[in-house]
């Protein structure tokens, strides 16, 4: 049966639950939906997307007080969009825009100004009628510099009601301009809270019991600088784009403001193509930090368990610092573990592949748990690390790496710990870097503790040394086999690491081949993968480890709500296209496993992007409850 969207939009309006339920309909069944009829289906009050011919024009009479500069620009995420320089604002009735007890405001930004600048910037601000003081700002940057790098939702300064999330912005200076969209949402009423969403995710909220904040407004609404702040300070202006601003008598839900967020993006779902074969190129990956898998039942179930789930890239722990977990006559076996009899890890090689699925071997490179081989370590080494300075450890640790590529059928070697774990002060280093750079490590090590980044020479070593071990590994194993997926745990951000971790420079330099992004952020980091993933030559090889768990008081580790985990991975799905990695298998409960399932199995998958080169095979019926 077919409907006509515009009588059911108009029908919608007035009516939350029956709204809700439409634009599930309309979402969900692919028909065809405007992006801006989503304000008006979960009832928005106010929306300004500055379509006219002027500002004034572009919304509705009376909502337009003054205004200092701006303009209207074409490439809005709807159409046109305002676009406010330095110094430049809007001053907007803030009691159409705003209800106190209970209420939304959302918008998209695109700034312009370079995504780690240190200076603040105002995109929203106004007073509240409080007799203190009180105002409510959305600004990047606030008590500065503490906090330059955070962006503020402070619903009522006077009331501590404030929330924030360190968040690096995507312009035309990273190569990567791109729109952002914050939503501020808040309930005076019991229970009390105010929520913060960026890009359709709650990045940070305050629950009850709250002060009471329920206030009139009190002035203008300022788009583009903190003048509707007793605070203002005229160097924070937003130098920024506007478009899509809409307000709310309610407080939306997790759902309603996701669902704004995806009808109106301007970059469209990016789900994995689909081949006319019926596979997807797609990375599913599975970390296993365990060794359950090392009996044959553990291996069988353990196969079975993420195959249900959809995954098609295992990878498993064989090396966690305290001895190998195959048998090996390159190094000892790690204690309690019994590697007489049957290859354990050939073993579980070979009933992944009669699965479909690859096996991509994990090493912790520089992680040291048990006190063996001391020529690779001494006093001042950083605790529970390998020296990388030393040629000796580098050449053993990537012999023993390259054995596994040479004598396993494996798919590709996993390398987490691939970083210095900080500075060591041994003797040994302490010669070499004198001898190398000329100058004092001590001192050097000094100089870093004042937090404003590490000088150039100990920048310059740190980094050196990663990197020496890195080309060590790769070589040998490109070496042997020359086409294997050689891929690092880390989590790049635009500043220089401390530790030598450069995941960027390795994989555009063809040492390294595919990068899994540590963010086991709660909820993740999605704005500084989407903002890194613009310095990899191919973007494809930069792809998202989320994680299942999150720790605990104790170090006690729980595993995230199944809701959650199937949200996130479905938007790093949606968003980027190229695949996932998932951090933990002991922490895959049967529900994940049932919820991956259902989204994973509608398309099955190759891992494209770190098995370049390979053919897809012909789609075969896989029965999930049965192992060979």
């Amino acid at each position: 049966m077919l409907f006509d969207n515009r009588s059911l939009l108009f029908a919608a309006r007035g009516s939350v639950p029956f709204a809700c339920a439409l634009f599930a309909y309309l979402i969900f069944s692919c028909s065809p939906c405007n992006a801006a009829d989503i304000l008006q289906i979960l009832g928005a009050t106010h929306v300004l997307g500055f379509e006219g011919s002027d500002l004034a024009g572009s919304m509705e009479k009376g909502m337009l007080l003054s205004q200092k500069g701006g303009a209207l620009i074409s490439g809005g995420v709807i159409g046109q969009a305002l676009s406010l320089g330095p110094g430049e604002y809007v001053a907007l009735d803030a009691r159409k825009l705003v209800n106190s007890p209970a209420g939304t405001i959302e918008f998209w930004v695109r700034p312009h100004w370079a995504p780690d600048e240190y200076n603040s910037h105002t995109f929203i601000s106004f007073s509240w009628a409080d007799g203190l003081g009180g105002y409510f700002s959305v600004s990047k940057g606030w008590w500065e510099p503490t906090y330059s790098l955070q962006t503020f939702y402070i619903h009522n300064n006077e009331k501590s009601l404030d929330i924030y999330r360190q968040l690096l912005y995507a312009n035309s200076e990273s190569g990567n301009c791109q729109w952002t969209h914050f939503a501020c949402v808040w309930n005076m009423a019991e229970p009390r809270f105010i929520r913060f969403y960026v890009n359709g995710f709650k990045v940070d909220e305050l629950t009850a019991p709250l002060p009471n904040a329920d206030y009139p407004v009190s002035g203008p609404l300022f788009l583009g600088t903190d003048m509707g702040c007793p605070a203002y300070s005229e160097g924070r202006y937003a130098d920024s784009d506007f478009d899509e601003i809409a307000s709310f008598n309610r407080a939306l839900t997790d759902d309603e403001v996701l669902s704004i967020y995806d009808a109106q993006n301007p970059n469209p779902a990016l789900y994995p193509p689909v081949g006319s074969n019926g596979f997807a190129l797609e990375t599913r990956a599975i970390f296993d930090e365990g060794t359950g898998w090392m009996t044959e039942q553990g291996a069988q179930e353990t196969i079975r368990r993420i195959k249900a789930a959809g995954f098609n890239v295992y990878v498993p722990c064989v090396w966690h610092g305290a001895g190998t977990r195959y048998p090996s006559a390159l190094a000892p076996a790690e204690p309690g573990l019994n590697l007489t009899g049957v290859d354990p890890l050939a073993r579980l090689i070979g009933i992944a592949h009669q699965n479909g699925i690859k096996v991509h071997p994990w090493f912790t490179v520089t992680l040291r748990e048990i006190g063996f081989y001391p020529e690779f370590f001494g006093p001042g080494t950083p605790p529970s690390a390998f020296d990388v300075q030393r040629p000796g450890f580098r050449k053993f640790i990537a012999g023993v790496i390259a054995n596994v590529a040479g004598r396993y059928d494996v798919d590709g070697i996993n390398l987490d710990y691939l970083r210095t774990m900080g500075f060591c002060s041994c003797s040994y280093c302490q010669k070499a870097y004198s001898e190398t750079m000329g100058c004092s490590l001590s001192k050097n090590i000094s100089e870093a503790s004042a937090g404003d980044g590490l000088p150039p020479s100990l920048q310059l070593w740190v980094d050196q040394g990663v990197e020496l071990l890195v080309e060590e590994i790769s070589s040998q194993i490109k070496s042997i086999k020359p086409g294997l997926c050689l891929s690092v745990d880390a989590h790049p951000v635009p500043s220089p690491d401390a530790e030598g971790q450069q995941p960027v420079p390795w994989t555009n330099g063809g040492l390294i081949d595919l990068v899994f992004d540590m963010d086991y952020d709660d909820p993740p980091d999605f704005e500084n993968h989407n903002l890194m993933r613009a310095q990899f030559n191919d973007p494809a090889r930069f792809i998202e480890l989320l994680a299942n768990c999150v720790e605990g008081a104790g170090n006690a580790v729980y595993p995230v709500s199944t809701d959650v985990v199937s949200l996130w991975v479905d938007h790093a799905r949606r968003r980027w296209g190229d695949g996932f990695g998932l951090y933990l298998y002991s922490m895959l409960s049967d529900a994940q496993i049932s919820a991956l399932g259902k989204k994973l199995h509608k398309a099955p998958a190759i891992p494209g992007n770190c098995c370049l080169g390979s053919a897809i095979p012909t789609r075969t019926d896989i029965n999930l409850n049965t192992l060979h």
